[in-house]
């Protein structure tokens, strides 16, 4: 079964010659840490959107991301938390 991960290294995407792992990446498996707990008491509604933290409308295009938290084996991460940024 192919992999959904592109490569770490693509040549003909000039920065991962200089960027991409050279070893090996270490599967934790069952022994990875848990990961953060977050209460949602910890996020008030206008944490979801950065945008509306100001009195200025923001520069440049809105996008709207939308997808799906899945563990290796496809199943679903409930109550997970995405932080993306976009440069």
């Amino acid at each position: 079964m192919p992999s959904p991960h592109p490569n770490y290294l693509y040549p003909d995407y000039k920065s991962t010659v200089t960027r991409a792992p050279s070893l090996p990446l270490v599967a934790l498996g069952d022994e990875a840490p848990a990961a953060p707990a977050y209460s949602p008491s910890a996020f008030v509604p206008k944490d979801a959107d950065l945008t509306q933290q100001s009195s200025a409308a923001p520069l440049g295009e809105r996008i709207i991301v939308s997808g799906r938290v899945l563990d290796a084996g496809g199943k679903p991460v409930r109550n997970s938390l995405v932080e993306l940024w976009q440069c």
